[in-house]
C-alpha cells in the first residue's frame, strides 16, 4: 500500500523546486584536488567510501511528538441533495482550465444550495472554493470505525514524521515508506493495522488520484469528482453505483424492480386461477 501524504498539492500549479545540492565529501575531495594539486590516485585513495555505507540516512525524518494521540476521523455526512444533472452541470461550472474554481461556480452553487453544501462537506477545507473532494472522508465512510481511525492515525502520523520532507525529489516517499514499515515511528502505532484494513476494503471509487498530480488531466479529473461526489451526495454516502449515471444510481435497479413486481403479479393471478 502506498499511504499518501496529508495533504494535496495546494493551488496545483504552484511547485516549489528544490535545487540540487552535491555531495559534502565529492565537493570536498574536488576542491582538494584543484587547490593543492594532489594527484587524481591520490585523492580516489582518500575520498570518502559513500558507496560502502548503504542507503543514507533520511534526515528530514522528524520524532513523533511525545503528546501524539490517534484521533477520530473527520467523516462526511452523506446526502441525496445532488442530481445528475447537477453534478454534470457542477463539474463543468466549478473546474477551469487552469485549475481554479471559476466565478461560474458562484452561479451554480446559488441555484444549487442543497448540492452545494453536501460538496462542501465532503470537500477538502484546505483548497479554496470547497470543490475538490476529500478521499479519505470516503475511506471513512466505508471502513469500519476502528479502521478509519487507524488509518486516519496513520496518514497523521506520517505527517507529524514526514511533513517537513521534500514533495519535489522521493524524499518524503521516502521518508515516509520507513516509518510506516516494520520497526519505522508509525508502524506500531498506526500503519500496520492501516495496512490491513487498506487492503480489506475496495476503495477504487474513493480515489481522486489527479487532484494529487504535478499536472493534472482535467477531463479525467472531472470524470473522478463526478464518481466521488455521486457516491457522497447523490447516493447518501455509498459508493457502489457512483460509475454510473442516474439518479441515487438505482435506474437500472428500478426497472428491475417493477418487472419483479409485474411478475409477481402474474403468478398470483395463475396461482387464483389453479385454485379455482
Amino acid at each position: 500500500m502506498s499511504l499518501r501524504s496529508n495533504f494535496p498539492v495546494f493551488a496545483f500549479a504552484l511547485f516549489t523546486l528544490s535545487t540540487a545540492c552535491s555531495s559534502p565529501s565529492e565537493t570536498a575531495v574536488s576542491d582538494a584536488a584543484t587547490d593543492t594539486g594532489v594527484a587524481a590516485d591520490t585523492a580516489t585513495d582518500t575520498k570518502t567510501p559513500v558507496t560502502d555505507t548503504g542507503t543514507p540516512p533520511i534526515t528530514c525524518e522528524q520524532a513523533l511528538p511525545s503528546d501524539f494521540a490517534c484521533a477520530e476521523p473527520l467523516k462526511g455526512t452523506g446526502a441525496t441533495t445532488c442530481t445528475e444533472t447537477m453534478l454534470t452541470e457542477f463539474v463543468q461550472k466549478c473546474l477551469a482550465d487552469d485549475l481554479s474554481v471559476p466565478s461560474t461556480c458562484a452561479e451554480w452553487k446559488t441555484a444549487n444550495a442543497a448540492c452545494a453544501t453536501c460538496v462542501a462537506d465532503w470537500s477538502w477545507s484546505e483548497i479554496p472554493g470547497k470543490v475538490y473532494p476529500d478521499d479519505y472522508k470516503c475511506y471513512w465512510g466505508i471502513m469500519d470505525p476502528a479502521c478509519a481511525k487507524a488509518s486516519n492515525c496513520s496518514f497523521d502520523c506520517e505527517f507529524a514524521t514526514c511533513g517537513d520532507c521534500d514533495t519535489a525529489t522521493s524524499e518524503r516517499d521516502d521518508c515516509i515508506a520507513s516509518v510506516t514499515s516494520a520497526g519505522g515511528k508509525c508502524y506500531a502505532v498506526a500503519s500496520k493495522t492501516a495496512d490491513e484494513c487498506f487492503k480489506k476494503y475496495n476503495l477504487d471509487n474513493c480515489n481522486v488520484d489527479e487532484i494529487y498530480a504535478q499536472a493534472p488531466d482535467l477531463t479525467k479529473m472531472r470524470e473522478e469528482i463526478l464518481r466521488f461526489y455521486r457516491g457522497a451526495c447523490r447516493d447518501n454516502g455509498k459508493w457502489e453505483n457512483s460509475t454510473s449515471a442516474g439518479d441515487a444510481g438505482t435506474s437500472d435497479t428500478g426497472s428491475t424492480d417493477a418487472t419483479t413486481s409485474d411478475t409477481g403479479s402474474s403468478d398470483s393471478a395463475t396461482d387464483a386461477a389453479d385454485a379455482g
